[in-house]
């Protein structure tokens, strides 16, 4: 059954973070925020950066942000000053959706979560997948395994190993070391019991001289790697998913911007 709605942009679409993108364009001027060009050496070569200017800190990405201040005076004013920007847009902050919090609690935002830790050297502040996002990818694992019931170890290697490979590169510029071995784990669970449901009256020996060979492809080895006996192709790990932490896109920096093509060829 469809009903037809003339009005909004269909959650999930393609249009609705650009529109969101535009209404919320400016918000940073509303904060007072605010970035100054600083050069200095790095490595004995100039550097040129931006340091942020006023009493918040935000990051956004379409229709969700992040507000940081020192105080929570600051933080508890963030309603009021921001209410006629957004009644100028015809918007609201949603209130089942916005939440103050102090970072030794920690916050998720985008599928991570962002904490202060503290120990006898001081306090660091670490970005780890959410407690939701690893939920999520589990579960999104799990139907795969669900739906491949009734098909070979070929073709689930082939639909599940893509998933991985999407779930491992999204996190790998963060703390998700400790999360890929866990995943890792949570993955071979899965394959046993599918392998179970495939030959129920095969004994483990069998299935792991047919399906877990000697694995080397000059940078891992390992004897408990799914392969494919048909083809040969392995199910890929999260834990050979190097850590890599993302570098961030200086100040306003656009690839639209013909003047910073060197500098997204570089990237």
């Amino acid at each position: 059954m469809f009903n037809r709605n003339d009005k909004g942009t269909p959650q999930g679409g393609l249009l609705s973070p650009l529109l969101a993108n535009i209404a919320l364009n400016g918000m940073e001027d509303c904060l007072n925020i605010s970035y100054k060009e600083v050069t200095y050496n790095r490595n004995g070569k100039p550097y040129t950066t931006y340091k942020t200017h006023g009493k918040y800190r935000m990051t956004r990405y379409a229709d969700d942000f992040v507000i940081f201040a020192k105080t929570e005076e600051d933080i508890l004013e963030i309603p009021n000053i921001l209410e006629p920007y957004l009644v100028k847009r015809g918007l609201t902050l949603a209130e089942d959706k916005t939440k103050i919090s102090h970072l030794r609690d920690g916050f998720d935002f985008l599928g991570l979560n962002f904490r202060v830790y503290y120990n006898k050297k001081g306090h660091k502040t670490l970005i780890k997948p959410s407690k939701d996002s690893i939920k999520k990818a589990r579960n999104k694992i799990s139907d795969i395994y669900e739906m491949m019931k009734g098909s070979n170890v070929d073709s689930l290697i082939e639909v599940v190993n893509p998933v991985i490979r999407g779930i491992a590169n999204f996190w790998k510029p963060y703390v998700s070391k400790e999360i890929f071995s866990q995943m890792d784990h949570y993955i071979w669970i899965k394959n046993n019991k599918f392998l179970k449901w495939l030959h129920p009256k095969k004994s483990k020996k069998w299935i792991k001289s047919k399906y877990y060979p000697p694995y080397d492809d000059g940078r891992h080895k390992d004897n408990w790697t799914l392969t494919g006996p048909k083809n040969g192709q392995h199910i890929v790990k999260m834990a050979w998913y190097p850590i890599k932490r993302h570098t961030m896109i200086k100040f306003n920096y656009s690839p639209y911007d013909a003047s910073k093509s060197d500098y997204f060829a570089n990237r």
